[in-house]
């Protein structure tokens, strides 16, 4: 232990202990967790000039490896695998102008009244706005989950940090670069920076998903093992960064995003269910632990820094312009382009409540910190200028945690932006009332089989538990109806709840491909759509995905070309089973919804007209699915059958393999055993997918 003294290994300890303290203090108070933790690092560090036993944590501090090559890509990565990839796209084109000609603009903005109102040189000033223009909402997107933000605006704030984290770095390096170099600016000189710009960017971006799909492909050897998959998302996290950042010279932090978002949608149906739960758990972990160490440090860094900075008094009215200069920045990119994209885009407009959320969300983090204490004196002409931006990023990022970050709740709810609707208070109560009424039924029976001493205190919690019953029941009965549309969209959505069960269902027992069950999911999404903007009956229809236009093509030029070859005859096996599991998901799945849909009418209180609509609406799908089918079990009667056949008995091993773990789980045979058999359940389920796609 020579290399790394204890006193520091007892140090990180006590650290983590102190962050898991916290945490149970700041979530009781109600306040923001990383803002407290911030606070608490700054208590060490003026505890530690007191209690000797303190001191040596007064040394250790963020340094730029820490920050940028060990704790943020587990926080990049941690954010992007739990991202709602389907909610991303739809908010993609918002997401992209704010993370990177929002942060562009904003740093240029910045650069230029800190020049002219600060001592700092244009260059360095430049700088500073490059590094400070990043956000980091780690503790208002906290805040967003506990108040019950909307989806939406978590999802803006969020996946625009998530980008311009790796924005902001690029930026910070092209402008570093230009700034060494001595190299004039010109319109040469910007557009070589802007190409620079966009290959770091979508490059990393392309490697960390490439890094992230031939991981996954792994996952099929791994064999249910838990954690070798948790082990293989970690590789994916440091190999997509390592492999973009230090051997191909682009984003790291790009790449973990793209590996992060390729594994996430992944996950649902590449995972085990044992395995989606622990890798939640293990990232979630990871992220906390990050956080903790951060902000912990950034308080004990804030000390570190600035007790040698005899200079501070003297500045501080400087650094009280570039917190009102970052501030402005951040008010003209939202406020002057979000604007432009509701006038001028076809998505759903971003209301001005958002927008108001997404200027005052926009707190700094680590990274501003970090490469700001990467820079030296040389590179930004001199010492002073040096201490002028660690003194402002400092400043700014205190600012936004604790005057930003305390206030973010306020302003969620003067937007009104944390009160329920209407739906969500109906399903509250009614979930209210059912766990109530399943609370009662269990206590009943405990009163009936159960020989309890004190009896009467058992009654009185009955007595309660009937009484909030009777009250949950008088307001469901009593309390103003529903709207119709609102009890309309509630029909549809359990509809398409209940049609996605049927498909997902359908994937875990070998009938449907994952591809098939995506495209088939996106059907869904662009129902919901339609639904949500009042077009009822949706209007969409299913297109031919790339998958089927991509087989269709090769077919017809497969039987121009070479009709009778052995590669024609491939590919027309793989079309006819492709064809047959997507016809066989629409029938199935849609005439189950139909079937189910009186009794959906009922619940959610739609009249007889919605029910109308929405019975017509599944019907149809139905039976142009089932006419489809019909058709093509006329035109492929034989290898229709040999796909049949191969699918029900890959249906009976999945059932034995089900039946398998359930016996473990319920200690009825030994490990040694279900081992040995799941083994040889693999090994025919690999013979049944070889021999259906042989027959077809």
């Amino acid at each position: 232990m020579a290399d790394i003294p204890v006193s520091v290994i007892s140090c990180l300890v006590l650290m983590l202990l102190f962050s898991c303290l916290a945490a149970i203090f700041f979530k009781r108070i109600k306040f923001p967790y990383t803002v407290g933790l911030v606070l608490i690092g700054l208590l060490l560090g003026v505890l530690g000039n007191h209690y000797h036993w303190l001191g040596p944590m007064k040394h250790i501090h963020l340094t730029p490896n820490i920050i940028l090559y060990i704790l943020l890509p587990t926080l990049v990565f941690d954010a992007a695998v739990n991202m709602d990839a389907r909610l991303l796209i739809k908010n993609l084109r918002p997401v992209l102008i704010l993370a990177a000609p929002g942060l562009v603009i904003a740093t240029v903005i910045t650069g230029l009244l800190t020049a002219r109102w600060t001592p700092l040189s244009l260059g360095a000033a430049m700088l500073f706005g490059g590094l400070i223009s990043a956000t980091d909402p780690v503790a208002v997107i906290a805040m967003f989950k506990e108040l019950g933000a909307p989806k939406r605006l978590t999802m803006l704030v969020d996946g625009e940090s998530l980008f311009n984290d790796a924005t902001a770095i690029v930026m910070f390096n092209i402008v570093l670069g230009l700034l060494t170099s001595g190299v004039a600016l010109g319109a040469a000189t910007l557009f070589q920076a802007g190409l620079q710009f966009v290959t770091v960017f979508a490059g990393g971006t392309l490697v960390g998903a490439l890094v992230g799909f031939v991981m996954v492909q792994l996952l099929s050897l791994a064999r249910e093992e838990p954690l070798i998959e948790i082990g293989i998302t970690t590789v994916v996290a440091y190999a997509a960064f390592i492999l973009a950042q230090f051997y191909l010279d682009l984003s790291g932090v790009m790449a973990v995003v793209g590996a992060g978002l390729v594994v996430g949608y992944y996950r649902p149906t590449r995972f085990t269910p044992t395995a989606r739960t622990y890798i939640k758990q293990f990232w979630e972990f990871a992220s906390f632990a990050a956080n903790s160490y951060i902000f912990l440090l950034l308080g004990l860094t804030e000390d570190y820094l600035t007790r040698d900075a005899t200079h501070i008094t003297q500045v501080g009215k400087y650094v009280a312009l570039a917190v009102l200069t970052v501030l402005f920045a951040r008010a003209v990119v939202i406020f002057g382009i979000v604007p432009l994209m509701n006038r001028f885009g076809k998505q759903r407009p971003i209301r001005v409540p958002y927008q108001v959320l997404m200027f005052w969300g926009g707190l700094r983090g680590a990274l501003p910190i970090g490469l700001a204490m990467s820079l030296t004196a040389a590179q930004v002409g001199g010492e002073m200028n040096r201490l002028l931006i660690l003194d402002f990023t400092l400043g700014v990022v205190m600012f936004t945690l604790i005057i930003q970050g305390m206030s973010i709740n306020r302003f969620m709810h003067w937007m009104r932006l944390d009160r329920l609707s209407l739906l969500d208070r109906y399903e509250k109560t009614n979930t209210e009332l059912a766990i109530r009424r399943e609370s009662l039924k269990e206590l009943t029976a405990i009163e009936s089989g159960w020989k309890m001493p004190d009896r009467e205190l058992l009654q009185r919690s009955m007595t309660v538990y009937r009484a909030e019953v009777d009250a949950a029941e008088k307001q469901m009965s009593s309390g103003n109806p529903l709207p119709a549309a609102v009890c309309t969209r509630m029909l549809w959505e359990q509809a398409f709840n209940s049609t996605d069960g049927v498909w997902t269902k359908m994937y875990e027992l070998g009938f449907i491909r994952e591809s098939v069950l995506r495209e088939l999911e996106h059907f869904l999404d662009m129902c919901r759509e339609d639904v949500a903007q009042a077009v009822i009956p949706p209007r969409v229809r299913r297109v031919l995905s790339l998958e089927e236009r991509c087989n269709n093509a090769l077919v017809r030029l497969l039987d121009r070309v070479a009709p009778n070859s052995a590669p024609a005859a491939q590919v027309r096996k793989w079309k006819l089973k492709l064809d047959y599991s997507i016809c066989l998901a629409m029938s199935e799945a849609n005439r189950h919804t139909e079937q189910v849909l009186p009794r959906l009418a009922e619940l959610s209180g739609a009249d007889e007209d919605a029910l109308m609509f929405c019975q017509l609406f599944f019907r149809a799908l139905h039976e142009t699915a089932s006419q489809n089918l019909q058709s093509l079990s006329t035109h492929y009667d034989s290898a229709l059958r040999a796909l049949q056949e191969s699918a029900i008995r890959r249906l009976g091993l999945i059932l034995e393999m089900r039946t398998l773990g359930e016996l473990m789980e319920n200690k009825g045979v030994s490990e040694k055993i279900a081992n040995v058999v799941a083994s040889d359940l693999h090994e025919a389920l690999g013979r049944t997918d070889a021999a259906g796609t042989r027959r077809a």
